[in-house]
């Protein structure tokens, strides 16, 4: 009876640690395949606990969450009533480098006279700008675009906000929210490694 226990002791050892992970640690930012960490992309490391600092970074997309509601105390807009809406055009800074710049063309909010619903919750615009130098501070100002008749356009300051698009320790976060005392938007990021 006695060797029965030990052989039920070895089957139930060896079964657990056949099912067990055979990697010795944890793979943090990775999955354990036949004893070795295989790492997500930007990670590396015996256990994938180390973050690669990216070559780039995609902005892929922002959405205007909040921006000034007036412009003190005056409507945005010539002749509308003080809630008019502005038409938001949106600058991206890096030193003295404009990166990106919205344009009338196709990315002008219209002017919204509804303002039931709150600041344009959603707006999103498609940016599609690689960053190289992904630890330097990035700039973005909003501005109320506005043409007249003749086609003379004036872009009045809103507000502006800045981000650091990769900090060290932070992860890879693929949505971010930045924000300033008068407005806030959430930016859409990827990451590329080598």
């Amino acid at each position: 009876m006695k060797q029965f226990g030990v052989l039920i002791t070895v089957v139930v050892f060896l079964v657990f640690s056949s099912c067990q992970d055979s990697c010795k640690n944890a793979c943090g930012e990775g999955v354990c395949q036949g004893g070795s960490c295989v790492c997500l992309p930007c990670y590396y490391g015996t256990n994938c606990e180390v973050e690669i600092v990216p070559d780039s970074i995609y902005i892929r997309s922002i959405t205007i969450k909040s921006w000034p509601t007036h412009d003190d105390g005056d409507s945005w807009d010539d002749g509308d009533s003080i809630t008019s809406l502005p038409d938001v055009a949106l600058y991206f800074v890096t030193g003295e480098d404009t990166i990106y710049k919205n344009n009338k063309s196709h990315n002008i909010l219209p002017n919204i006279t509804d303002t039931t619903a709150g600041p344009l919750a959603g707006v999103d615009y498609e940016v599609g700008v690689y960053l190289h130098a992904v630890t330097d501070l990035v700039n973005i100002t909003m501005y109320d675009y506005d043409e007249d008749s003749l086609g003379n356009v004036t872009e009045e300051f809103m507000t502006w906000m800045s981000f650091t698009p990769y900090i060290e320790g932070n992860g890879f976060e693929q949505s971010r929210e930045v924000s300033s005392g008068k407005g806030s938007v959430v930016i859409e990021l990827g990451f590329k490694c080598n």
